[in-house]
């Protein structure tokens, strides 16, 4: 996990790199873009408001994004999958629409807390959690508390590109994480141009830079709150006890769809082929062309692969395979 938390780290610049103002202030900035099913939800001891997009009926599919980004990463999927089933989308503590307290635990066990409790305050059950980038490590936290429970609530997983396991940490990971140079280094390039370059570094696929996507990432994060967000993401993006989490993976016997681009320089897709391993019921897709998000840069091939979990086809398909 400590090297994809690195070129993550630069991926996270993905926003919060210029601009002012602070915690419930940055909310604004990002709501005037939400959907109108977008409301928000105060959750956690301190609450804390999550922006949160719930549309279609039928079984629950929770989205949850990767470091930096929002809910926006899903638009080329969360439309088809609410004709058949009821899509929630969350924005993370301390991104997009969200509230961005500057006081407050910005870990991914604190972001699982969080993310749980909206699963609980909804009601749903027999959910399927997606999880991209570190959205993924967010879902499998959530996916070794649910197997533990008396009664399991998520039924299927599925993982792109996912954060899972120690790995080494770059130079500019160091970085950030001094508190003075990190801060910083948060402050000096305008946020527009960082995104374009982590998007650059992080994608294989051109056409998923857009202007509407740099516009959509950088803008909610181009405040203080949205800077301190970041950094302390990335200061505690690694688990003190990550050795004994991955330890757990067998432990999660839900179905789980393994997802990964075949280019992937942000998570090596070494990673996803350990996790599929170690899974007792997961089957790996591997998507070709494409960089650290599938679901963005081949949105219509990782959207059949999702639907063809959500019915169930490959459960009797474990190991991997290329798409």
């Amino acid at each position: 996990m400590r090297r994809v938390a690195g070129v993550m780290a630069t991926m996270a610049l993905v926003g919060g790199l210029s601009g002012c103002g602070s915690g419930l202030a940055d909310l604004s900035t990002a709501t005037e873009a939400a959907a109108p099913t977008q409301t928000f939800m105060e959750v956690g001891d301190p609450p804390v408001r999550l922006a949160v997009n719930d549309v279609g009926e039928g079984r629950p599919v929770v989205l949850i994004h990767g470091l930096g980004t929002n809910s926006y990463t899903w638009h080329e999927v969360a439309p088809a999958l609410a004709e058949q089933y009821r899509v929630v989308t969350i924005d993370l503590k301390g991104f997009g629409a969200s509230e961005k307290p500057l006081e407050g635990p910005y870990t991914v066990r604190a972001q699982a807390d969080l993310v749980q409790e909206v699963i609980d305050r909804k009601g749903l059950r027999d959910a399927t959690l997606v999880g991209h980038s570190y959205g993924g490590g967010v879902s499998l936290l959530l996916a070794l508390d649910d197997a533990k429970a008396p009664r399991q609530r998520i039924s299927r997983l599925v993982l792109l590109d996912s954060i899972a396991y120690p790995q080494d940490t770059p130079l500019f990971f160091d970085l950030l994480q001094v508190p003075v140079i990190g801060d910083l280094s948060m402050s000096v390039i305008p946020a527009d141009v960082q995104i374009e370059q982590a998007l650059r570094l992080a994608y294989e696929q051109e056409h998923a830079i857009t202007e509407e996507a740099i516009a959509r990432y950088s803008a909610p994060l181009a405040t203080a709150g949205g800077k301190h967000a970041v950094v302390e993401t990335i200061r505690h993006i690694v688990p003190e006890d990550i050795e004994t989490i991955a330890r757990q993976y067998p432990n999660v016997t839900a179905p789980t769809l393994i997802v990964w681009c075949d280019r992937d320089r942000v998570v090596p897709i070494e990673m996803g082929r350990r996790l599929a391993a170690n899974m007792p019921n997961a089957a790996m897709r591997i998507v070709r062309g494409c960089g650290h998000a599938p679901q963005e840069e081949k949105p219509a091939e990782t959207l059949e692969v999702i639907k063809a979990h959500l019915r169930g086809a490959y459960d009797a398909q474990l190991g991997v395979q290329t798409n």
